[in-house]
């Protein structure tokens, strides 16, 4: 949980969600609808949509509730209080890591089922975005890890003196795009001044991928 969330009353929490923009998706995860049922009834007021995952809770919605159920209680058999919540867990899981690739599918971070906009946060992750760029772009090694290092440094002047591990120290400064950066990179043979240009014109970095920039 967020720290700005973790033990907020409803008050707090409606003053976060204000900055929402119109008819956002908001997920409630088993008792904690009910427990907020005031911040619920101020946010279907701003059209936002609200959906309730629903697990070991044994309330209902009302009979002329807007809001959608996603309910998995009736697969949770088990007598077992212990495998109640173990299962519970589980679904949970699946069901936000649905959430969250479906999310990033719609903002265009995924190409042919690749997620594209990687952080480089680590040495696997490094190569994993190297083995990125070349599978989309059909360059070779050497002229991937050429682009994806510009783009770390955001320079248009080749880095020969760092190290991976230095690469990933810089990267961990907030940086974003890097990886869709260097894609068009090697794509369009841009420098990373015009990469990044064409990144803030069209943040869909799927489109990109596909010519629709």
């Amino acid at each position: 949980v967020s720290p700005a969330l973790d033990q907020s009353t409803p008050d707090d929490l409606w003053k976060i969600f204000q900055d929402l923009p119109p008819s956002s998706l908001i997920i409630f995860i088993d008792r904690e609808y009910h427990l907020q049922k005031t911040l619920v009834d101020k946010l279907q007021q701003k059209n936002h949509r609200i959906v309730w995952i629903k697990l070991l809770s044994t309330e209902s919605l009302e009979a002329k509730s807007n809001v959608q159920m996603i309910d998995f209680s009736k697969s949770i058999t088990s007598a077992d209080v212990i495998k109640q919540y173990l299962i519970a867990e589980l679904t949970l899981k699946l069901c936000l890591n649905t959430i969250s690739t479906a999310a990033h599918v719609l903002k265009g971070k995924v190409y042919q089922n690749i997620m594209i906009d990687v952080r480089v946060s680590n040495i696997k992750l490094f190569y994993r975005a190297i083995d990125i760029i070349k599978l989309l772009t059909g360059a070779d090694k050497q002229t991937a890890e050429k682009c994806l290092v510009q783009s770390i440094y955001q320079t248009n002047d080749e880095i020969n003196t760092q190290t991976i591990e230095q690469h990933i120290t810089a990267v961990a400064n907030n940086k974003d795009h890097v990886v869709p950066i260097a894609l068009l990179m090697c794509l369009s043979n841009y420098s990373y001044t015009q990469a990044k240009l064409q990144i803030d014109k069209c943040p869909r970095i799927r489109d990109i991928c596909t010519g629709n920039n």
